[in-house]
């Protein structure tokens, strides 16, 4: 029984890390758990960031926002913009651009979190059954 905890929750850690790299962390749980946690590791550190996701993310914290001007993400904290240079009076105030809040919009739809979390759980018993 604790090897296959083990298992679970090294997929569950490959998951975690290629959500970091803004790729599907489900995806790579799936994968963690079909084959080993360490091929699924392995895809993870080969699979490249998605740039995009990790905008959408760092917007999403409230630490960050766009520039109004380049559009860059920058630090709420920040009087001037890092990249264009150009002084921004809503720092502090987390302006995200619509690209980013309709990804974030796209993210978090319960239905597809409710589908996943139910597909962990029916995976969990059938390796709990495969293993006994």
């Amino acid at each position: 029984m604790g090897g296959i905890l083990l298992y679970f929750l090294l997929a569950i850690a490959v998951g975690v890390y290629a959500s970091g790299k803004g790729k599907s962390a489900y995806s790579f749980l799936f994968l963690s758990l079909i084959f080993t946690p360490l091929i699924g590791w392995l895809f993870a550190l080969i699979a490249s960031p998605d740039p995009s996701i990790i905008r959408a993310n760092k917007l999403k914290t409230g630490k960050y926002f766009a520039c109004p001007y380049c559009r860059e993400v920058i630090s709420a904290k920040v009087s001037n913009c890092n990249f264009c240079g150009k002084e921004v009076h809503y720092a502090g105030l987390g302006i995200p651009d619509n690209d980013s809040t309709q990804l974030i919009a796209n993210q978090n739809k319960p239905l597809n979190t409710a589908t996943k979390v139910l597909s962990i759980i029916i995976i969990y018993r059938a390796l709990k059954r495969l293993w006994r």
